[in-house]
């Protein structure tokens, strides 16, 4: 009987210790912890054309000045194209990921949905 008791008791103390030590310590970052509000999505004038903010919860968590995933440091020509791929980066931040990096073929998939192609380094 008294084996029993202390065996519970011994995997009562096990189990919350294990649970104690996979806790998040404060100010640690992980990305499906993240809270899933609204981001609000800006478009910014930069350098002869256009980048994007993402904000959340009054904060900026995104400056994106220059076309993601591309060579160089080329703004985007147009504020339609800064706004849809800012959106889609903004639904991976939504999703849980943090940080929301965008491909090649994602941003190619942003251009040629509006019927546009990526611009090449000059």
């Amino acid at each position: 009987m008294w084996y029993r008791i202390h065996s519970h008791f011994l995997a009562v103390i096990l189990l919350l210790s294990g649970m104690l030590a996979c806790k998040p310590q404060p100010g640690q970052l992980q990305a499906s912890n993240k809270p899933k509000s609204a981001q609000t999505v800006r478009v910014i004038a930069s350098d002869a054309g256009f980048g994007y903010e993402i904000w959340n919860d009054g904060k900026r968590v995104i400056l994106q000045r220059h076309i993601p995933a591309v060579e160089g440091n080329l703004p985007f020509p147009d504020s339609l194209l800064a706004r849809k791929t800012g959106e889609l980066c903004a639904e991976k931040i939504r999703n849980g990921i943090f940080p929301p990096s965008l491909t090649l073929v994602e941003v190619e998939g942003v251009f040629t949905s509006q019927g546009k192609s990526l611009p090449k380094v000059p």
